[in-house]
């Protein structure tokens, strides 16, 4: 572990903060959602075909706002943590995705991997939700706090100064 990265690990972002940080940004998700959804034709609705095996069934409209949602997820979360380092809920907690080995924020590739595992693990057929549930838990399982998709592209959340 360099130099840099040891002081960022002695920085971390406390567990409760990030939690209700990503609270907030789901919200946020949650609502560019509702408003992609309009756009999408009620004809594109089937019936539910929905199992434990597949739970999006066959029906385009859950397929089209499922694709939407993680979309907007990479788009939102990579691009404000490539910018700035922080989307709206770690901007309200004072909390910074940066980069291990520049102490920067990361860039647009390692926002957007990381984005992208942290979205696309709960859908995961059969598995998802324990990967996610696993991803999460490991903050607590390393003594710098980082999520396995942080481990994956070498980001850490700190707390700002």
């Amino acid at each position: 572990m360099t130099e840099l990265s040891s002081q960022l690990v002695h920085q971390t972002a406390r567990p409760l903060r990030r939690l209700v940080a990503s609270i907030i940004d789901a919200v946020v998700l949650i609502l560019l959602t509702a408003i992609v959804a309009t756009f999408i034709p009620d004809s594109l609705a089937l019936a539910d075909d929905s199992s434990i095996a597949n739970p999006w069934g066959s029906n385009p409209r859950v397929w089209a706002l499922g694709a939407a949602q993680i979309l907007l997820g990479v788009l939102y979360f990579g691009l404000a943590h490539a910018r700035w380092g922080q989307t709206i809920g770690k901007l309200m907690l004072k909390i910074k995705v940066v980069s291990l080995s520049s102490g920067r924020t990361p860039t647009l590739g390692q926002a957007a991997i990381r984005g992208l595992f942290y979205l696309g693990a709960p859908l995961v057929p059969l598995i998802g939700w324990l990967l996610a549930l696993v991803d999460l838990a490991w903050m607590g399982l390393n003594g710098s706090r980082q999520c396995l998709h942080d481990k994956l592209v070498r980001t850490i959340v700190i707390a700002k100064p």
